[in-house]
């Protein structure tokens, strides 16, 4: 598990390696998590992300899940729903 504060530094955490899943904050500092989520896409289209925002635009919830986000959650985020959110991503990631 790697934690990155910025834009920028989850920017070089992909670079050491792909995740198996990103949960990214739209408000980052430097780079925002929406330009965040197409920097990831190009580098990789199946990395599985999870946007979090903290206001509910309809126009940024679909521009999150335009730019191939999983799923986006509102903040603050339930514990469950994110939890349910992850259990997604890694049933469908299993080998069958």
């Amino acid at each position: 598990m790697s934690a990155a504060g910025t834009g920028a530094e989850a920017a070089a955490v992909l670079r050491r390696g792909r995740p198996d899943l990103l949960i990214v904050d739209v408000q980052m500092k430097a780079l925002d998590g929406l330009a965040l989520l197409k920097q990831i896409k190009t580098l990789d289209r199946t990395i599985p992300v999870i946007v979090l925002a903290g206001r509910q635009d309809s126009r940024l919830i679909g521009d999150a899940l335009k730019a191939g986000a999983f799923a986006y959650a509102p903040k603050p985020c339930e514990f469950l729903q994110l939890e349910h959110l992850v259990g997604l991503i890694l049933t469908a990631a299993a080998p069958a």
